[in-house]
């Protein structure tokens, strides 16, 4: 039998893409040829992995896996959503997650064991399997000495609570309590995954960045007729907010507690009304989501009547913007209690509706008198 070196696996991987281990066992399999090995490959159906290398893997899905005061999240790439929706490809990104949070790096990860190989040869094995570029693009984790490392996971897969399209991990170091720590890293994570920013501080901004915002700014101050007169500092002012500083005044927010301004609703649709205990019926289940994912309160509940329709219950804040925010999803939810704030609602509806019909009557009426007088 030919001697498999470690030179000849090398260069049966480089011309087929196929792992390290398939490579070893089609040229003993061949004894040691590696034109026969390579024809072995492409009957076990392993080596089209390496056509389709070159294709976009735009698509996929996320992962995180938690272990106590540490964190890992990997990004696992296909070139299709329905690809992201396979069994055997949601199992590989949680196992590979998993992986992570003992791996120093992304490259550790992908040389770190599993299933008999390495995670970088599992990932060829999916594509043959599977029949899509697949990749393992990224991966990261965070840890901390104290505290917790907090995460959100946006647009889950069903019944998955590690897996979905966007994930979030905050590391939060401090020796207070672990609930409290829990609930506003969520919060944050929240933001983060809905606000996207660019790094964690000011100064971790790339300068090119910065240099390169102000100068769409300044291309759209000459388009706008409201600068001309006005000083640089206000024109700036004007689009974006460049800086700001907070004064040191009594009551200032310097004195005031996050946790116990959410808890008592403030930032949540406005503060400056009576609560409220408001039920509503949901009838999307998009927006069962995005209110489990994000409540209207601390004690919001869902439940399911006996007609089979999702009711949630919140206690909020009675105001406008409330009211607006169950105006925009009228098609999605109705209010079925309090009854009185129902029918300010309809009221509200049924003036606005009057209204359009009376500006539409007179423009109407102007209408008909303009073409009266083209036709005298």
């Amino acid at each position: 039998m030919a001697e498999i070196t470690a030179a000849l696996v090398k260069d049966l991987r480089e011309k087929t893409g196929v792992g390290m281990m398939d490579c070893k066992k089609a040229l003993a399999e061949n004894n040691g040829d590696l034109e026969a090995s390579i024809d072995w490959l492409r009957a076990k159906g392993l080596s089209k992995a390496a056509k389709k290398a070159d294709r976009a893997a735009a698509e996929g899905i996320v992962s995180i896996a938690l272990d106590g005061k540490q964190a890992a999240v990997v990004e696992l790439n296909s070139e299709t959503d329905f690809v992201a929706r396979n069994a055997d490809f949601q199992k590989a990104a949680s196992a590979f997650a998993k992986l992570a949070l003992t791996a120093n790096d992304h490259q550790a990860l992908l040389d770190a064991p599993h299933a008999g190989a390495k995670v970088s040869d599992a990932v060829t094995q999916l594509i043959a399997t599977i029949g899509e570029n697949i990749t393992l693009r990224r991966s990261a984790k965070l840890g901390v000495e104290n505290g917790v490392v907090a995460a959100y996971v946006h647009a889950k897969v069903d019944g998955s609570d590690n897996l979905g399209r966007i994930a979030v991990l905050v590391a939060l170091e401090s020796t207070g309590d672990k609930a409290a720590l829990e609930s506003l890293g969520k919060k944050i994570a929240m933001h983060i995954a809905s606000a996207n920013p660019l790094a964690l501080t000011e100064g971790e901004i790339p300068a090119d960045r910065v240099e390169r915002e102000k100068a769409v700014i300044g291309e759209q101050i000459k388009e706008d007729p409201k600068a001309v007169g006005k000083p640089q500092q206000v024109l700036y002012a004007m689009h974006r907010v460049i800086e700001a500083e907070e004064l040191e005044t009594a009551g200032s927010s310097k004195d005031m507690d996050l946790d116990q301004a959410i808890d008592a609703g403030l930032g949540q649709f406005g503060a400056d009304g009576a609560p409220i205990q408001l039920t509503l019926r949901c009838h999307t289940d998009w927006l069962v989501r995005q209110l489990h994912e994000t409540p209207l309160s601390a004690k919001q509940t869902i439940t399911v009547d006996e007609d089979g329709g999702t009711l949630v219950t919140a206690r909020v804040i009675k105001s406008w913007q409330l009211m607006w925010w169950l105006l925009a999803r009228l098609e999605s939810a109705e209010v079925v209690r309090p009854a009185s704030y129902r029918s300010e609602l309809r009221e509200l509806l049924q003036g606005g509706l009057d209204r359009y019909s009376a500006r539409q009557e007179k423009h109407l009426r102007r209408l008909a008198g303009e073409r009266k007088c083209d036709a005298v």
